[in-house]
């Protein structure tokens, strides 16, 4: 091995400790901010029920109909705000062996996360999914895949593009399938899509699809993708499919 190739490695060496040094930060980062909104949540609880009480009380005077019905409204806003803090609290907890979750509530709680995000870039969502779709999982791992799925598919988006979410049953697997409209993934960069910091956003570090394809395998299933940079039709789709043995599905059609 020539001088030249030594300093070569050893500056690629450098740069992937950079980079893993960077990553460790960054979890680190978001370990402490998982725990702070924890602390806070528990502290919107007290207020949130004070609230919830006043509205309760409000309701027994003589009111005009039309403020019951905002009222009602209200409630009915709490409650939501509610169930939301629970479940985040719920998935904040680290869990020993799989429970038994609605992967549509996960879903749904990854795509609550980015829907300022959908917003904003007004593109089109349309969603495909059961009532109820239960099976044993990791609840809050799991919902880091969807999450980092979607948030890819938003990131691919142009202004006005169209993101496609369904969950679906073919025996003896479910299906959870996230289809953006974007530019698709490029050729040079396709045969290391899960590999650890591989990523064409200036500020991401990388790691999301690797983290997630490790989460899939712990959980007995796979992730595939297809892509298509053509001009007429552009896009990617990733799917995370788990086994019936691999996991205990119920679906509700």
């Amino acid at each position: 091995m020539t001088v030249e190739t030594q300093n070569e490695a050893v500056l690629e060496l450098q740069r992937r400790l950079e980079r893993t040094e960077h990553a460790l930060e960054c979890a680190e980062r978001r370990a402490i901010a998982g725990r702070f909104g924890a602390e806070m949540i528990h502290e919107i609880n007290n207020p949130l029920e004070a609230v919830a009480n006043l509205a309760f009380l409000m309701k027994s005077e003589q009111l005009p109909e039309r403020a019951v019905h905002y009222l009602e409204m209200m409630e009915e806003q709490i409650q939501r705000i509610n169930l939301i803090t629970r479940q985040t609290l719920g998935f904040n907890r680290t869990v020993e062996r799989p429970l038994k979750s609605d992967l549509v509530q996960l879903a749904q709680i990854a795509i609550r996360t980015y829907s300022r995000d959908i917003t904003a870039k007004n593109i089109r969502l349309e969603l495909d999914l059961p009532p109820l779709a239960e099976c044993e999982v990791y609840p809050g791992e799991l919902t880091q895949v969807f999450s980092n799925l979607i948030s890819n598919a938003v990131d691919a988006s142009e202004q006005g593009g169209r993101l496609q979410i369904r969950i679906r049953l073919r025996s003896p697997s479910f299906h959870f399938v996230v289809c953006d409209s974007g530019c698709g993934i490029p050729a040079e960069m396709r045969n290391s899509v899960f590999d650890a910091f591989t990523t064409s956003k200036e500020s991401g570090n990388g790691l999301g699809l690797w983290i997630s394809r490790r989460i899939v395998e712990k959980h007995g299933g796979r992730i595939r993708w297809r892509t298509s940079t053509h001009a007429e039709r552009h896009g990617t789709a990733f799917r995370v499919s788990l086994n019936h043995s691999s996991a205990a599905v119920e679906m509700v059609h």
